[in-house]
């Protein structure tokens, strides 16, 4: 598993190489997420590559979005594998954490709530 990040006009892009994102490898993906998610108030979690993810790795993801919205940090999510948008909808947290089908989405959706919020 490899978690690496860019930054984007100040939002961090954060891109999981893992076919899995379960029991084997949420350790490993929590320890590498850690240094990357400090970098900026704003987070998109790029799932493009994880075809398959269990309740272990929808837990790892809640905790960092728990500790992420404590410290004022905005998360959202791109480009989940029908699969794994499947089981996100099931245990329903697309209703905790914005899930978007494309990078540019999830970007632009940090552009639109500065815009509402200066309205």
């Amino acid at each position: 598993m490899k978690v690496a990040g860019k930054n984007v006009d100040g939002i961090e892009v954060i891109r999981i190489s893992a076919k899995a994102l379960d029991a084997d490898s949420a350790t490993e993906f929590t320890r590498q997420l850690e240094p990357l998610v400090e970098r900026s108030d704003r987070v998109v979690l790029d799932l493009e590559d994880v075809a398959f993810v269990d309740s272990t790795g929808l837990g790892a993801i809640l905790s960092c979005l728990r500790r992420l919205d404590a410290e004022g940090i905005s998360l959202r999510i791109c480009r989940p594998a029908r699969a794994v948008r499947s089981v996100m909808r099931m245990v329903g947290m697309h209703r905790v954490v914005e899930t978007f089908d494309t990078l540019e989405e999830a970007l632009g959706s940090f552009h639109t709530q500065t815009d509402t919020n200066a309205a």
